[in-house]
């Protein structure tokens, strides 16, 4: 009796991009006042980063990084 052993080896890479926080509430088309709150939670982050998203200003625009994941596997026969 022939027994196959598969090995699987995952890894995760994790690529931050760098986003506008104005242009992605716009492309969300949320009441202005609700995008008014949403910049107000941002602005003390760009201090302690308690959202982890690395909050930043960019020619006086708020930044922020969105963290994109990705799960890499490979298999090998043994």
């Amino acid at each position: 009796m022939e027994k196959v052993l598969v090995v699987i080896k995952v890894r995760t890479e994790c690529q931050d991009i760098d986003k506008n926080l104005e242009t992605v509430l716009q492309s969300y088309f949320p009441k202005s006042e609700d995008r008014e709150k949403i910049i107000q939670l941002f602005k003390p982050d760009l201090i302690d980063n308690k959202l982890e998203l690395n909050g930043h200003r960019v020619n006086d625009k708020i930044h922020f990084y969105f963290p994109i994941y990705v799960i890499l596997d490979s298999k090998e026969n043994k």
